[in-house]
């Protein structure tokens, strides 16, 4: 028991730093051992092409969906930046921000259920509805999507915020949405971030970009 508490110990002790080294040294293995350390579902591949493009245009404007493990990271490589997480789990957004000491982000309800994504394709009023006013408030320059869940019939399904993050993409943002390979992630970026506009697949995550913006 005492050895495993030390490995915990050790592993809490790691993170903070973890996330600096990656930073300052972004290969495969550092972000491999930055993840596992931080507990981030992006895998090493994943993180390495998100950060590559934000990092050529740091201090920038990003717009995360979803507050988890990988925060910290965001927070760190845009330092300087404009940062928002968005969250729809009023327990969660209170765990990570007692976690991380997180005060950017901002609680949002989706109104939606993932079994609705059919008959929601043709209801860009609905899809287009405010979340909240600090996501409409800015041109951002970068757009993550990794929540809310999809991976269950009675979970929000990630409809609206891939439609807002085309709406972003339209003014200029790079726009990266993860899980990829399920259905309603797949349908919904073909139908709204446009075949056009797509610049690479890494894993589960595709990268969006307008075309004649792409470098």
């Amino acid at each position: 028991m005492k050895i495993q508490a030390i490995k915990t110990a050790i592993r809490e002790f790691l993170k903070g730093p973890s996330v600096k080294f990656c930073l300052l040294i972004t290969n495969h293995t550092s972000l491999a051992i930055m993840r596992r350390l931080n507990h981030i579902q992006l895998d090493a591949d994943e993180l390495q092409l998100i950060i590559s493009r934000i990092k050529n245009k740091r201090p920038c404007k990003l717009l995360v969906f979803g507050l988890g493990n990988d925060s910290l990271l965001w927070n760190e490589l845009n330092r300087g930046g404009k940062t928002l997480f968005v969250e729809d789990n009023l327990e969660w957004l209170n765990l990570v921000k007692k976690m991380y000491g997180i005060d950017n982000a901002v609680l949002v309800d989706y109104g939606t259920k993932l079994d609705q994504w059919q008959s929601l394709l043709d209801q860009p009023e609905v899809l287009g509805e405010t979340l909240h006013q600090q996501i409409s408030a800015h041109d951002w320059d970068f757009v993550l999507v990794d929540a809310p869940a999809g991976w269950h019939h009675d979970a929000p399904g990630r409809m609206k915020s891939i439609f807002t993050a085309a709406a972003f993409l339209e003014q200029g943002a790079e726009v990266f949405v993860h899980d990829c390979n399920r259905e309603v992630e797949n349908h919904y970026c073909n139908v709204y971030l446009k075949q056009n506009n797509f610049r690479q697949q890494v894993g589960k995550l595709r990268h969006y970009q307008q075309t004649g913006q792409a470098t």
